[in-house]
C-alpha cells in the first residue's frame, strides 16, 4: 500500500513540474488571501521570520486581532546544548522581541509550549490550546507569500472534525520579496514554487488523514 503512495505521488510530482514549468499562474494559486474585517487571533507561523513578523504587527496595528498566536520550534540540538548549560536564543523569542518593538503590548502575544517540527504540528498544538475556547473562533494564518495554500489546508483539516467550528483566514505576508507573476525568473522563487506543489501532494496523500484522525 505505501509502495502504491510513493508510485502516486511520484507521478503527481512529475505532472506538477510539467504544469508548472507551462504554467506562468502556478505561483499565483499558492496565495490564498482572505483577511477578514476582524479576528480572534493571529497565528504566526514559524519559518521565515522578519517578513511574518512584520505583516503580523501591521495587522494588530489596524484592530483587526485581539491576540497573536506563536508556537515554539523544536530546536534540534539546541537541546544538546541547553542540557549542557549553554543557553539557546529561540525563534520565539526573537519573534516577541519583534513584535514588543514593533509596538504589540505583550499581553497581546501568546506562546504555545510544543517542540514543532512542522506546520502540520503547529496547527495541532493550536487546535489542542482553542479546545474548549468558544470565546477564540477565528484565526488569521499569517505566512510568507506562497506557503499560505498548504498553511490554510492543513489548519482548515485539522479543525475539520472540532466540536465548535473554527474560521481559518489567511494574510500572506506583503513583505515577501518575491514576485508571483515573474516567478520563473528568480531561482530562490522557482525553487520555493516547486517544493511548494511537492509538499501539498505529500500532505493530501500522507498527512491528511492522520491529521483529521487525531482531531
Amino acid at each position: 500500500m505505501r509502495s502504491r503512495r510513493i508510485y502516486i505521488l511520484v507521478i503527481l510530482i512529475f505532472l506538477a513540474l510539467l504544469s508548472v514549468r507551462s504554467c506562468r499562474k502556478a505561483a499565483s494559486w499558492l496565495i490564498e488571501e482572505n483577511l477578514p474585517p476582524g479576528a480572534d487571533a493571529i497565528v504566526l507561523l514559524m519559518g521565515s521570520l522578519p517578513d511574518r513578523v512584520l505583516q503580523s504587527a501591521d495587522l494588530y496595528m489596524q484592530d483587526i486581532v485581539k491576540h497573536v498566536l506563536i508556537v515554539e520550534p523544536a530546536i534540534g540540538a539546541g537541546k544538546a546544548l541547553e542540557a549542557r548549560g549553554v543557553p539557546v536564543i529561540r525563534e520565539s523569542s526573537q519573534v516577541c522581541t519583534a513584535l514588543l518593538a514593533l509596538g504589540v503590548p505583550e499581553e497581546a502575544l501568546i506562546v504555545l509550549p510544543g517542540d514543532a517540527s512542522s506546520t502540520q504540528m503547529e496547527a495541532m498544538i493550536v487546535r489542542d490550546y482553542l479546545s474548549g475556547r468558544p470565546d477564540m473562533d477565528s484565526l488569521i494564518i499569517v505566512s510568507s507569500l506562497f506557503h499560505t495554500k498548504r498553511a490554510s489546508l492543513i489548519f482548515r483539516s485539522a479543525f475539520k472534525n472540532s466540536p465548535e467550528p473554527v474560521y481559518i483566514f489567511s494574510s500572506p505576508s506583503s513583505y515577501t520579496d518575491m514576485a508571483p507573476d515573474k516567478w520563473w525568473k528568480n531561482r530562490e522563487a522557482v525553487q520555493r514554487v516547486l517544493m511548494e506543489y511537492i509538499k501539498i501532494a505529500s500532505f493530501i496523500l500522507f498527512e491528511k488523514g492522520a491529521l483529521k484522525q487525531a482531531a
